[in-house]
């Protein structure tokens, strides 16, 4: 008999290998939330997550910022403020790109 009776018999599957403590912390959390551990698993795969890029990025930010407050926020009307803030968040990112170029220069 081929035939599947629960939805799940028709999903994917996997074995996944974890780091030593990791599937206790896992099942803690699954239990904690009320949850399966494949369903906590899929929450958190699930959950957008920061990358490097948004690390490198947010830790350039205060910098860029002070500049901004200091030099060019002098003066600035709301709209203005807006677009200079929309100026500092890519300038955040231009930042991260660089040092991700320059990390995976250094890795060759």
């Amino acid at each position: 008999m081929d035939e599947k009776r629960f939805p799940s018999e028709l999903c994917d599957q996997t074995n996944v290998r974890f780091p030593a403590g990791m599937r206790d912390e896992l099942k803690a959390a699954a239990a904690k939330s009320g949850r399966s551990m494949n369903a906590e698993i899929l929450a958190r795969l699930g959950t957008a997550q920061k990358t490097l890029r948004d690390e490198f990025a947010m830790a350039a930010l205060p910098e860029i910022l002070r500049h901004w407050i200091e030099v060019e926020s002098a003066n600035t009307e709301d709209d203005e403020a807006r677009v200079n803030a929309q100026n500092v968040s890519r300038q955040a990112y231009a930042f991260a790109d660089a040092m991700l170029s320059v990390r995976s220069e250094g890795a060759r």
